[in-house]
């Protein structure tokens, strides 16, 4: 009895790690497709910055950044966008890192995550939340964000946008919306 609990345990762990490793690589985790429509591909969408970054308490920043299926074809978007900040010369800015937010800031009422059906020429928003240091007494985990490297879940060509912001040490991002911002 506790042997086979014990083997049952380390086969979930297994499969755990799989799916962890599945979800990082933006692999997915089925086949079919949502509403049997492919997923977007970077090559499909254009990425732009919604505002110039909002501020909320304490030196939190708030920018928001709209996707638009500029395809002739539907596709979905569901999940999060996986970011990598980079300098002036497109080289990874090694202090900040991106973690997934669980919901929105802009939107506080929104906490599910959704599949989105993404018509020619419509569009889906996210959030991206960080800190511009103030308040911090120890600046070395900042660093000015020239250029935003994004990855849409399933597809592993980047998307850039060029929003210029500082942030520290960790930023989080949001999963996608429909629609644009308020």
């Amino acid at each position: 009895m506790i042997e086979s609990t014990v083997v049952r345990i380390i086969l979930e762990r297994q499969r755990a790690r799989k799916i962890a490793l599945l979800i990082f690589f933006g692999l997915s985790l089925g086949s079919a497709p949502a509403h049997g429509l492919p997923r977007c591909r970077a090559t499909q969408l254009a990425l732009a910055p919604a505002n110039e970054g909002l501020i909320a308490n304490g030196g939190t920043v708030v920018l928001e950044f709209i996707l638009t299926n500029r395809s002739s074809t539907a596709c979905t978007l569901r999940g999060y966008p996986r970011a990598m900040a980079l300098d002036e010369r497109g080289r990874p800015v090694p202090e900040i890192s991106f973690e997934d937010l669980d919901g929105f800031i802009a939107e506080p009422s929104i906490q599910t995550l959704r599949t989105i059906k993404l018509r020619p020429q419509a569009h889906a928003w996210f959030e991206v939340v960080g800190s511009d240091g103030m308040g911090l007494e120890d600046l070395s985990r900042c660093g000015l964000i020239r250029t935003l490297s994004l990855k849409v879940p399933g597809d592993r060509h980047p998307l850039a946008v060029k929003p210029k912001f500082s942030a520290c040490d960790l930023a989080k991002i949001s999963f996608f919306l429909p629609g644009i911002p308020d």
